[in-house]
């Protein structure tokens, strides 16, 4: 029973938790901790359920390493606060900054995906659920910056108060529900100094955005829980429905039939279908480009798209039909071979690898860029060479331009349409990728007047 003048945090986190039934059949629950009142005040609730609902309660913290002796503050604290309370502990000591700087994510991309990566890890070898501390000001945050960004309306949802094995047991909590109930409780916790920065999106939305709206209207959170949660019903009752008409069009694996699935089949359901299909595939979520470009693909009957995730969507023969790399390859058995002289194909791409003799290597400053773009120095090639498709993470740094980047970049650069990638021959050693069609050679194999064993690679598109 809860004491009528307990903090509202209670009755809505309990709430959230029967409604979306987030602690059902689970016996371990790995919290998410900064340090922060929403973490603390989650954390502090989910040890009070420990006898009641028999779980485990265990938590995570991450020292981004970016706040220096303020990070290291929040880390101890955390520490004393597990030691005192009987909570076993897990710390990640992560450099996002650099990771930032060498994968182009933002500072904000990078933290998520270490939070992430580093509570699947450990929720993995613990069997448990992984227990976030994003509340309702959350949730509208995300709101208001995904409509900023012509978002659908699973967007305008917010943060979703379960995902996989992700639960967000104050999902209905305002922040000013977490101050109170660690006020209420005697509950210490720490603040974030990042958080006041106006250099980053969801602190602008935050800091400058929101108090406008709870100007137009006091009640602004009231009114946007209940449209959230109007849009969360809408949303899963069109998801069911496509549940439904995508399992009547499922002809095998990761195979659906066209006219079962299209027609008389409005776009909100159809574009559904897809999502589904597709994240169902590749293990992720697509973009909406994405999915529009299959659902024109759809409604055309045939058509190509490479899709997030390394693989492929396509309509042919009256079904749309979804597709590895490594597949496609090795049921066409025409793209690995070993790198040697002599004339290759695959379904969309010949290619010619020839010797350049020695005297055209004696004048090779005669010749224009573009023949010894695609010229290779035998000589600083490593062993065990071959052509092969691109692969993920490839990369090259093509000769003159003094920089390094993913062939998936250059390729997007050379505006080479992606249903052609994964067909572009590419050369590799054990050093990685040295040659791309359309893309030239790397500076660690290009030709220079040292020298002394050279040969050309030309591709030419076959005609469809």
């Amino acid at each position: 029973m809860i004491s009528e003048t307990a903090p509202a945090l209670e009755a809505k986190a309990r709430e959230a938790i029967a409604r979306f039934k987030m602690l059902d059949g689970r016996k371990a629950v790995l919290v998410g901790v900064s340090g922060g009142a929403d973490s603390m005040a989650l954390l502090s609730f989910l040890c009070s359920l420990r006898q009641e609902k028999e779980i485990t309660v265990l938590a995570a913290h991450i020292n981004h390493g970016l706040r220096g002796g303020e990070a290291d503050r929040d880390e101890q604290f955390v520490r004393d606060w597990c030691e005192t309370n009987k909570v076993k502990l897990f710390v990640l000591h992560a450099d996002v900054k650099a990771r930032a700087e060498r994968t182009g994510e933002t500072i904000e991309e990078a933290g998520r995906n270490v939070r992430y990566s580093f509570f699947a890890e450990k929720s993995t070898q613990l069997d448990a659920a992984i227990a976030t501390a994003h509340t309702l000001s959350d949730s509208i945050e995300t709101q208001l910056i995904n409509f900023a960004r012509g978002t659908g309306l699973r967007g305008l949802c917010g943060i979703p108060p379960v995902r996989g094995d992700i639960i967000r047991p104050l999902i209905r909590c305002t922040r000013s529900d977490t101050e109170e109930y660690c006020h209420y409780n005697g509950i210490k916790y720490v603040n974030d100094s990042t958080n006041f920065s106006h250099d980053y999106t969801r602190n602008s939305i935050r800091l400058d955005v929101v108090p406008k709206l709870y100007k137009i209207n006091p009640a602004f959170d009231k009114a946007a829980a209940r449209l959230i949660s109007i849009l969360e019903d809408d949303e899963s009752c069109l998801a069911e429905c496509a549940k439904q008409r995508l399992a009547l069009a499922r002809r095998g694996k990761n195979e659906y039939d066209i006219t079962s699935l299209a027609d008389g089949c409005p776009v909100a359901i159809l574009s559904r279908c897809v999502s589904i299909a597709a994240a169902d595939f590749a293990g992720m979520a697509q973009e909406e480009k994405h999915i529009a470009a299959i659902v024109n693909m759809i409604r055309k009957g045939a058509g190509k798209i490479e899709i997030r995730g390394g693989g492929f969507a396509k309509a042919e023969h009256g079904k749309l039909i979804f597709t590895k790399l490594s597949e496609q390859l090795i049921s066409k058995q025409d793209f690995i071979f070993p790198f040697m002289v002599g004339m290759y194909e695959n379904s969309a791409y010949k290619l010619a690898i020839s010797t350049i003799s020695e005297a055209t290597l004696k004048n090779f400053k005669k010749f224009n860029n573009q023949y010894f773009k695609n010229a290779v120095d035998c000589d600083k090639i490593r062993d065990n060479a071959l052509i092969r498709a691109k692969m993920q993470g490839d990369k090259i740094s093509p000769v003159g331009r003094n920089v390094t980047k993913t062939l998936k970049k250059l390729f997007n650069e050379a505006k080479i349409p992606p249903e052609d990638r994964a067909f572009i021959p590419v050369a590799a050693d054990g050093d990685g990728a040295f040659w791309a069609g359309e893309i030239g050679v790397s500076e660690r194999c290009k030709v220079t007047d040292g020298t002394k064993n050279a040969i050309l690679l030309e591709i030419k598109r076959l005609e469809v």
